[in-house]
């Protein structure tokens, strides 16, 4: 099934850099508590946690410059997301419970998870693809349309990941933002049907190498005939 398929990627990619996104967790938590380095923070670990990068891991200097250019888009789509999502959840805690509004209940409800899906995926696109504000919202509709319930499905997954975590204080800081960025990652890529390199597969040089060492006696034979064809001629 290529959701756990994809959802085991993501858990590849967070084991393989796990030191790094460490790291990138603990400095997003730091940001997210400033306020005003959190969207820009958020775009940044989201790239930085592109599994295109696995082979090399950006330096402090390269993760400056992407949360520098990322500052202003971000924020833009902070201002357009956050704001929704609040609304919508502020409607669903007050006039959820109440009688004559209570059948629409499971509209804020789903409303909100859908928004929240939008904000999910914007994101995700404007630091993996370094999209602004526009496309990085036209990404995340598209996602959302063209796949509907493999996103709602990664939501779930999100949303229990970070319930789950939330009870372990020191994985949820220390590994619960890089993981979830690079779970949301894997699907976003692969979403907007942009491949991932695997690092660890081996080059053409490095087949064709394997290949002839595994059938070094086909290969001496195919060798021989070659030169006792060239010789008879």
């Amino acid at each position: 099934m290529r959701f756990l398929r994809l959802v085991g990627s993501g858990l590849k990619d967070t084991y393989s850099q796990f030191l790094p996104l460490v790291l990138y967790s603990v400095v997003w938590w730091i940001c997210i508590l400033l306020v005003i380095p959190g969207p820009p923070a958020t775009v940044t670990l989201f790239s930085l946690a592109d599994p295109r990068r696995a082979a090399q891991i950006p330096d402090w200097e390269e993760a400056r410059t992407i949360f520098a250019g990322a500052f202003k888009r971000s924020w833009l789509i902070a201002i357009i997301f956050v704001p929704i999502e609040l609304i919508l959840i502020i409607d669903l805690i007050f006039f959820g419970g109440s009688q004559g509004l209570g059948i629409l209940t499971p509209l804020w409800t789903l409303m909100t998870i859908l928004v929240a899906i939008i904000g999910m995926y914007a994101f995700a696109v404007a630091g993996t693809m370094e999209s602004g504000w526009k496309n990085a919202f036209r990404g995340a509709f598209y996602l959302l349309i063209s796949r509907p319930f493999r996103s709602l499905f990664l939501f779930i997954l999100v949303f229990a990941l970070e319930f789950v975590m939330l009870f372990m204080v020191v994985p949820f800081i220390l590994l619960g933002p890089g993981l979830v960025a690079s779970i949301i990652n894997r699907f976003t890529l692969d979403g907007l049907n942009v491949d991932v390199p695997d690092p660890n597969a081996p080059t053409e040089e490095r087949s064709i190498e394997k290949v002839e060492k595994g059938d070094g006696h086909r290969g001496f034979l195919a060798g021989w005939r070659r030169n006792d064809v060239r010789g008879r001629g």
